[in-house]
């Protein structure tokens, strides 16, 4: 997004400041501030670094502005207090800033809007940083019978206790028998769930 020709130093903090974005590794940093005092005016990325916490460790550092990618992450479902939720960033009507902060997430729930339930920002790294750490589909359906709400096993697909199944927050189906089932009017999601189901 910006190239490292002189910029407005203080005008890209203002967009990122309090916000998660990612290092040039793709680990979700969380931009706390530009370093020393707060350089202002242009100067090249290369030449500014700011303070950032990685999400995943909770460490502090300094990280010069180049070596971060400022496009916001692909999101999906996460882990939260036994149930999956599939998070999406909600952009909001004079909102400047860039990256994901608890104002600009949303949970997609059953079809339903609720607001991202908390600032911690951990269970982001999931379906940022490790997608191809969810539990297979046959673990999701034995913790959801024994004691889970629910559990995704895909960025895009989840399973419910009452054997449902859910692609980015609806209900588009069931696990039978024979498998998953896909209501006639979700057909369209049978490559994807192929794609999700086939290691």
């Amino acid at each position: 997004m910006y190239d490292d020709a002189r910029l407005d130093v203080g005008y890209i903090s203002n967009r990122l400041n309090d916000t998660v974005v990612r290092d040039d590794k793709g680990r979700l940093i969380q931009f706390l501030g530009l370093t020393g005092d707060g350089q202002r005016g242009a100067a090249k990325l290369s030449e500014v670094e700011a303070t950032v916490r990685y999400v995943d460790t909770g460490h502090s550092c300094h990280l010069r502005l180049d070596r971060m990618v400022f496009e916001t992450p692909r999101l999906g479902y996460i882990s939260y207090d036994g149930r999956a939720m599939y998070v999406a960033r909600l952009p909001l009507r004079r909102d400047w800033r860039q990256g994901l902060r608890k104002e600009n997430l949303t949970v997609l729930s059953s079809g339903k809007l609720l607001g991202y339930p908390s600032h911690d920002y951990r269970p982001l790294v999931v379906p940022v940083q490790k997608r191809g750490s969810y539990p297979t589909v046959e673990e999701c359906l034995d913790r959801v019978e024994d004691y889970y709400d629910s559990q995704a096993f895909h960025p895009d697909f989840a399973v419910d206790s009452k054997a449902r199944l859910m692609y980015k927050g609806t209900v588009v189906g069931g696990y039978g028998s024979n498998g998953f089932e896909l209501s006639e009017e979700y057909k369209w999601v049978e490559e994807s769930l192929d794609n999700a189901t086939t290691v």
